[in-house]
């Protein structure tokens, strides 16, 4: 199945801002592009509060109508719209909106109307946003099973919503038994708990069930741990799926009432905007059983291998002959026009991760481009980001020997707009996901992050190195250091560090522990036997067997956790981990049995005198 745009007859027009309003171009239709129209429209928050007025929705169809096709572009209309007619098929009109217009895709562009009837109702027209993006979408081809993550926040001091997830198990009952389909449940329905989701690998489709609110980029309203609203903007919500395999998000609120807009369709714009490819908002709240049936008709169709554009007029068709058949709209990310060359853009890497870590836990690490003048990520970004408890103490670059904003770079590579490839190196770890990332730098120099997840696999300390490429050019080659211990200690310390050039030499490298090849590291060789530390690890085995023998009840055998010089060099005793735990039961018994033989030939020899 395919996320992809629909294929037939296609209007395309492109929105850019002007002195005065607005300028609207043909980019394609069945007489050819480059006509363009100056338009003006009214203000949105203006449009919505004519929201309870009996002709609202023919009211603001006509205008949007007549505003979008005036003058020479009506003709283009007609033109595309008798095309698809007799082909029987339908035109899939798509506005594409340039970046600084995101407030304009926010308008009911589903309710236009040609004097006659509602485009999108009827069935005759399809609609799609298209927002700009420096780089081309991802792959869209989604492998089956398609996995969808259903998040239902419900905040306490929000109004309550239903959630459409039962419905959606029964649905798609079949296919789930078929193994077409993986639908999961994210519990608890926080932001922590999504990020320790993503730690095992994005899923296809996330399906955000809640309420939005409208700020400069957006908001997301996930449950706190106590249960009351936890805001997230959209653009962490991008940077958190930005380079994974997330395809589509779906936001939807289900209100009892169906009255009021979610705001969720304000969310949108900035979701696409930060990476995601597609997104399908709900304009309002709509019941519950709403919902469920656009679910069913949109989820129906992606899973029998339409076009994510019909797939999307398959759920409005299921609601035409309710007063919410225009909720759904639908936003992708725009294809980019191709431009000359442009010069290189300066700019600065950030990494971000813990400053320490425990073996065998997960954890995410980031990389990101900015320029130079610009701060470090908000440190509670970064914390949320990476994982961690909102007390976790932020450590700060200069403390590092970062570079500074005001040094030149030692070795410059050459950055221009466009994709950047980076690939992560981390000895003794396992990467999660593969190590090879695309971020993309836009052509203020800003980029989104991007992240790994990876699984420390032995201790001592460790340099994450970012390689940053454009085409065959290293652009940066940034070392993250990163101390692995064997347990958690104190408070997980993040760390933000930056590079204008070449990075310090990385550290020495630590004593391996495994011999096996990990994912994103050199093949580890097998550590040499020390006659020392062996001598010195079955010196503290005994001490521990003995410990237990004297003091530890025979029902509950004790933790033992001798205390050596330094773990990270005892690691491996002939290629078998040092032990840090209960003495193993046979030596016990063995040791049992010596001493019942001697306290015997002690009686014996005592007997004999």
């Amino acid at each position: 199945m395919e996320l992809r745009p629909a294929r037939g007859p296609r209007l395309e027009l492109q929105l850019s801002p002007r002195h005065e309003g607005l300028t609207v171009e043909i980019v394609e239709s069945p007489l050819g592009d480059g006509a363009a129209a100056a338009i003006m429209l009214q203000r949105i928050d203006d449009v919505l509060r004519m929201v309870s007025q009996p002709t609202f929705h023919e009211d603001v169809g006509r205008g949007l109508f007549r505003a979008l096709f005036s003058g020479d572009l009506a003709a283009h209309y007609r033109a595309a719209f008798t095309q698809a007619t007799v082909a029987g098929e339908r035109l899939a009109i798509e506005l594409r909106f340039h970046r600084d217009l995101t407030r304009i895709a926010r308008y009911p562009w589903e309710l236009l109307h040609d004097g006659t009837r509602f485009l999108l109702q009827s069935g005759a027209v399809s609609l799609v946003r298209s927002l700009a993006y420096p780089a081309a979408p991802r792959a869209p081809e989604i492998t089956s099973p398609l996995e969808i993550l259903v998040v239902a926040a419900r905040p306490a001091d929000q109004p309550r919503l239903a959630s459409e997830f039962a419905q959606l198990q029964t649905a798609f009952e079949a296919a789930i038994r078929d193994q077409a389909l993986d639908l999961a449940y994210l519990l608890p329905p926080t932001w922590d708990a999504l990020m320790d989701w993503l730690l095992a690998g994005a899923p296809d489709v996330l399906h955000f069930e809640g309420h939005g609110d409208c700020t400069p980029d957006g908001l997301l309203l996930f449950e706190a741990a106590d249960g009351t609203s936890d805001p997230v903007d959209a653009a962490m919500v991008g940077s958190a799926f930005c380079s994974t395999d997330l395809r589509l998000a779906v936001l939807s609120a289900c209100s009892p009432s169906g009255r009021g807009e979610t705001l969720l369709s304000s969310v949108a714009p900035a979701l696409v905007a930060a990476g995601i490819p597609a997104v399908v908002a709900m304009q309002q709240g709509v019941p519950e059983d709403v919902a469920a049936l656009f679910s069913r008709g949109f989820y129906g169709a992606l899973l029998a291998g339409h076009d994510i554009e019909s797939a999307v007029a398959a759920g409005r068709h299921q609601l035409v002959r309710t007063m919410y058949w225009h909720a759904p709209a639908l936003f992708l990310r725009a294809v980019p026009v191709s431009s000359p060359a442009q010069s290189a853009i300066p700019c600065r890497v950030d990494t971000a991760g813990p400053r320490s870590a425990p073996t065998g836990y997960p954890l995410r690490v980031g990389v990101w481009v900015r320029r130079p003048e610009l701060p470090h990520p908000p440190a509670d970004d970064v914390r949320r980001l990476l994982g961690l408890e909102p007390e976790s103490v932020l450590g700060d670059s200069a403390d590092l020997d970062a570079g500074s904003p005001d040094q030149p770079p030692e070795s410059p590579g050459q950055v221009r707009a466009g994709a950047v490839d980076v690939r992560l190196t981390a000895p003794g770890c396992e990467i999660h996901g593969g190590a090879q990332r695309t971020l993309v730098v836009a052509e203020e120099g800003e980029a989104l992050p991007v992240w790994f997840a990876l699984t420390p696999r032995r201790p001592g300390p460790v340099d994450l190195t970012f390689e940053l490429r454009q085409g065959d050019t290293l652009i940066v080659a940034a070392a993250h250091p990163m101390d692995v211990i064997r347990e958690v200690e104190g408070t997980p310390v993040a760390v933000v560090r930056s590079y204008l050039g070449s990075p310090p030499e990385p550290a020495s490298p630590v004593l391996p522990d495994e011999s096996e090849a990990v994912e994103g590291g050199e093949p580890l060789p097998p550590a040499p036997v020390d006659d020392e530390r062996e001598r010195l690890l079955d010196e503290l085995e005994l001490m521990a067997v003995l410990e237990d023998e004297s003091m530890a009840p025979a029902s509950e055998p004790a933790e033992i956790a001798p205390v050596v010089p330094d773990l990270r060099e005892i690691t491996r005793i002939n290629g078998e981990p040092a032990a840090t735990g209960a003495p193993k039961p046979l030596l016990a018994a063995l040791l049992i049995a010596l001493i019942l033989i001697a306290v015997v030939a002690a009686v014996v020899l005592l007997g004999v005198v």
